[in-house]
């Protein structure tokens, strides 16, 4: 199987799905719905939230798995400790998941508290794709 069918198989579908969990949270994010309850409504949002959370994530371990699996095939492309580096950056991002999931559904956090969390996670989440960006070798073609 080639690297970019790989590619395309799982990380594509993954990321499309996040991608609309996003565009769903920035949507409903603006919006107030008089006939509903307002904690039901939170909920709802917060669902959407975590699906956007738990397909992003999952398709960037996905791509990360794939660079990995690849990662001889692709080595005139790629840095390989860069490739390892974003495998381990996947594996810390899996375990802060659960824990702050755990934390912010388990026991009562402030309201700023929480958004400081997520914000902050949010942010790390970023770092992947400069993560990204730092693997590619510059080639003749660039």
């Amino acid at each position: 199987r080639s690297p970019s069918r790989g590619l395309g198989d799982v990380y594509k579908r993954q990321g499309s799905i996040s991608c609309i969990f996003l565009i769903l949270h920035a949507i409903f994010l603006g919006f107030e719905i008089n006939n509903v309850d307002p904690k039901n409504y939170a909920k709802f949002r917060r669902f959407i939230l975590l699906f956007f959370i738990f397909f992003e994530v999952f398709a960037q371990t996905s791509l990360a798995l794939t660079f990995y699996k690849y990662k001889d095939e692709l080595k005139s492309y790629i840095k390989s400790s860069i490739v390892k580096a974003k495998f381990i950056f996947v594996s810390i991002i899996y375990i802060v998941t659960i824990a702050l999931l755990i934390i912010i559904n388990k026991f009562e956090i402030d309201y700023q508290i929480k958004n400081i969390l997520e914000w902050n996670y949010f942010s790390i989440l970023l770092l992947y794709y400069l993560i990204n960006r730092i693997m590619w070798k510059e080639t003749k073609y660039n």
